[in-house]
């Protein structure tokens, strides 16, 4: 089944070119790019992760959502 080519709806192919302003080749090197890890792209995680007592104390003064301190200051491997 993976490797089957993948089908998409032409419609929706056009809406999402026409939405991104791209043209046939444009979307064409897009989709035959390498995939890339988000680990490849510059974040502020570090910083987060740095300054994660900051954020520990906003988070328990409910000032930031649990789920900012839980996503953006625990270190992940």
């Amino acid at each position: 089944m993976l490797k089957q080519p993948i089908t998409c709806d032409l419609d929706l192919l056009s809406e999402v070119k026409s939405r991104l302003s791209l043209s046939e080749s444009d979307l064409e090197s897009l989709m035959s790019a390498p995939i890339k890890s988000w680990r490849e792209f510059k974040t502020y995680k570090p910083f987060f992760e740095k300054t994660k007592l900051l954020w520990y104390a906003l988070y328990k003064a409910e000032i930031i959502p649990e789920s900012f301190y839980a996503k953006y200051c625990k270190k992940r491997t």
